[in-house]
């Protein structure tokens, strides 16, 4: 996402719709996640589970701890490959965004967007585009086909 230098305040929101075949499981085998990333180290777990919810979520995270460093999001989902336990997961994106506020306007304004028009380009005009991995593209929260990313594997997967 970039390096939030001179801001006061940092919120990260999203969309994001978790699903799996059958019951939820256990998450040492299959999990769905959006962990916050700094040189490719974990700094923190937003969500780890292995859900199946029957709709759309909203997520916002407060990442004013975080300013001055480059952080970046990791969403995806990961399945052992344990034969036994063959259930497939699956996690929709949509509308990530990330707003700051900064001295001295103090005004909130937008550091990166994720719309997910077919893509992870960054709509804020910031250039801090998103690189996907191992998605496909599916209809969005409103019914849009090839709008967003769908996190769907047996394996590991991530964007």
């Amino acid at each position: 996402m970039g390096t939030l230098s001179g801001v006061q305040h940092a919120r990260l929101s999203f969309w994001y719709w978790p699903r799996r075949e059958g019951l939820a499981g256990d998450p040492a085998r299959s999990r769905q996640f959006a962990y916050l990333l700094e040189g490719g180290k974990l700094l923190k777990k937003l969500f780890e589970f292995d859900e199946n919810y029957s709709g759309w979520q909203y997520a916002e995270f407060d990442l004013s701890q975080y300013a001055g460093r480059s952080i970046s999001i990791q969403f995806g989902v990961y399945h052992d490959g344990n034969a036994v336990y063959d259930k497939r997961s699956a996690l929709y994106v949509d509308d990530v965004s990330l707003k700051v506020d900064a001295p001295p306007s103090s005004i909130d304004r937008l550091a990166a967007y994720y719309p997910f028009n077919g893509d992870a380009q960054d709509a804020s005009g910031n250039g801090n585009h998103g690189v996907v991995y191992g998605a496909t593209l599916t209809s969005d929260r409103f019914g849009n086909p090839d709008n967003i990313k769908s996190f769907l594997c047996q394996q590991i997967c991530c964007f």
